[in-house]
């Protein structure tokens, strides 16, 4: 419950921080990796937001993941300590707060991330309609932290109804740094860099849903035929 409202806090920062004006920058990205589109951040706080000013993005069938690097300025206020300490409550998780406005000229249905960054998992996350507490319709959020290799582990994926391009959402997640070592200790995040790969996934275009239709039509008429 605590968390819940942590979230809806989270939100409302989010709004007030980006104004929900015009969008700050606009990618177009998809599910395939390569030439990703990358922004690089950098934040100087434990246990702390980071926000992220409205950004419209469009999907492409053929488009790159969009690669966020977070890099810790390595001080907080001047003093050099680590950023991230694992096992320390308050100091070993960072949130980051999207504002998103869905582009291009296809809905979306489905939206992914993975860590590609070792010893960095899922805690919780959720989307809001941008501008409010309210979350998407149909939200289901899945978090799988598997550890393994850097590209197939620590997935985050939300499903949700469908969002039609305009919408404007916010997405926050909070992230966790448990360290490399299998035992719990003090393992430390410093001036390393978190690596975040995100994209949308779409309802099939109306193309494809014309040929699964048509597919079905012809098995119908073929079994018929069989049966008579």
């Amino acid at each position: 419950m605590k968390m819940h409202h942590t979230l809806r806090l989270l939100c409302l920062v989010a709004v007030l921080y980006c104004g929900m004006g015009q969008a700050s920058w606009s990618f177009v990205v998809g599910p395939l990796a390569g030439d990703s589109v990358q922004t690089d951040l950098s934040y100087n706080a434990t246990g702390a937001n980071y926000v992220l000013p409205m950004t419209e993005v469009a999907w492409a069938a053929n488009g790159p993941y969009w690669l966020k690097n977070l890099t810790s300025r390595g001080t907080v206020t001047g003093v050099n300590r680590p950023v991230l300490t694992e096992g320390v409550p308050g100091h070993n998780t960072l949130t980051l707060v999207e504002n998103i406005r869905i582009g291009g000229n296809v809905p979306w249905t489905d939206w992914h991330e993975v860590f590609g960054t070792d010893g960095m998992s899922w805690q919780s996350a959720t989307i809001y309609y941008a501008g409010t507490t309210t979350e998407v319709s149909g939200l289901a959020v899945v978090i799988s932290n598997g550890g393994g290799d850097d590209v197939h582990a620590d997935n985050l994926d939300f499903y949700f109804d469908t969002l039609e391009v305009g919408t404007e959402i916010t997405i926050v997640k909070t992230m966790v740094w448990e360290g490399l070592d299998v035992t719990m200790g003090s393992e430390q995040l410093g001036s390393d860099t978190i690596v975040i790969r995100e994209f949308p996934t779409v309802i099939p275009e109306p193309a494809t849903l014309s040929l699964l239709a048509l597919g079905g039509g012809l098995f119908g008429l073929l079994r018929r035929r069989r049966n008579a």
